[in-house]
C-alpha cells in the first residue's frame, strides 16, 4: 500500500493528506472564526471527506510558511512565544 509522500518502505508512519479543521486550526494556533476566514478565502484549501472538511496539510504548511516569511507568524523561541506576540513569557 502507498501512502502519500511515501517513497520508502522503511519510513515510520504516512503523513496525512488531510486533517479535520479543528486539528488544522488547532496547528496554526487560530480561532475557529479565523480559521473559517482563511477556509472561505481560500487561503486554506480544503475538501469534504464522509460529510466532514478535511483541511489538506500542503495547505497548512503553505500557509504556515507564507506567514513565517512575511513575519506574520512569528517561531517560538526558547523560553516562550516571541515578544511580538505579547503572550506567554515574552517581554512587553
Amino acid at each position: 500500500m502507498t501512502y502519500a509522500g511515501n517513497n520508502n518502505s522503511t519510513s515510520r508512519s504516512p503523513k496525512p493528506i488531510c486533517v479535520p479543521v479543528k486539528t488544522a486550526f488547532a496547528l496554526l494556533s487560530i480561532s475557529h472564526t479565523k480559521g473559517y476566514e482563511l477556509l472561505n478565502s481560500g487561503a486554506l484549501e480544503s475538501t469534504i471527506v464522509g460529510g466532514r472538511r478535511m483541511v489538506f496539510s500542503t495547505s497548512i504548511n503553505a500557509y504556515a510558511e507564507a506567514g513565517r516569511e512575511t513575519g506574520k507568524i512569528t517561531p517560538l523561541t526558547r523560553g516562550g512565544w516571541d515578544a511580538k506576540s505579547r503572550s506567554m513569557g515574552g517581554k512587553v
